[in-house]
């Protein structure tokens, strides 16, 4: 069902990412620094995945939305300490 189900492409997105990952963390010495680089980018391109949860979930955004106040607070607080 992993495979076959509706999130299929995004399931194998991860598995891919996870498999390159595995690969590159046993292998470094092989591995030159772009390959690494776009691995990382590969990685991030995973949070694609958690916005597309924030735009359905009212709940989620809300969170989101505190926790952006919250940064935002803390940012000038330490701007002024």
């Amino acid at each position: 069902r992993f495979f076959v189900g509706p999130d299929r492409l995004w399931n194998l997105f991860d598995f891919c990412i996870l498999v390159v990952s595995v690969i590159s963390t046993f292998d470094m010495s092989a591995t030159n620094a772009s390959f690494i680089r776009l691995l990382r980018i590969a990685k991030g391109a995973r949070t694609l995945k958690a916005v597309r949860f924030i735009r359905y979930s009212e709940a989620l955004q809300r969170m989101l939305r505190g926790s952006l106040s919250v940064a935002f607070g803390l940012f000038w607080t330490a701007i002024i300490l």
